[in-house]
């Protein structure tokens, strides 16, 4: 991971849940799991992190999973890459 920068905007939606459930997931936690689902996704390392591209959401969206959580984010890759944590929720409520 050097010389990969990433900068996260959290949606006001994925401060609040972290803010209500700081002990399930830590920003830190939401973080870490999300850098190795575009690592994954850009073929930079293999590792175990399940993530998938959402369907019907647009191009470049994702969903990475952190136990009995979903994370949805977005990326756009370039000398700093942003990273945008569209909704955090439990599995039952975040695809609505």
């Amino acid at each position: 991971m050097i010389g990969r920068l990433y900068d996260f905007i959290f949606s006001k939606q994925s401060e609040r849940f972290l803010r209500k459930n700081t002990s399930r997931l830590t920003r830190t936690e939401v973080e870490t799991a999300v850098i190795k689902s575009i690592q994954r996704i850009t073929h930079e390392e293999v590792n175990s992190a399940d993530v998938i591209e959402m369907k019907g959401r647009g191009k470049g969206v994702f969903r990475t999973r952190v136990g009995g959580i979903r994370i949805v984010f977005s990326y756009l890759e370039g000398a700093v890459r942003i990273v945008t944590i569209d909704t955090i929720d439990f599995r039952g409520s975040v695809y609505h």
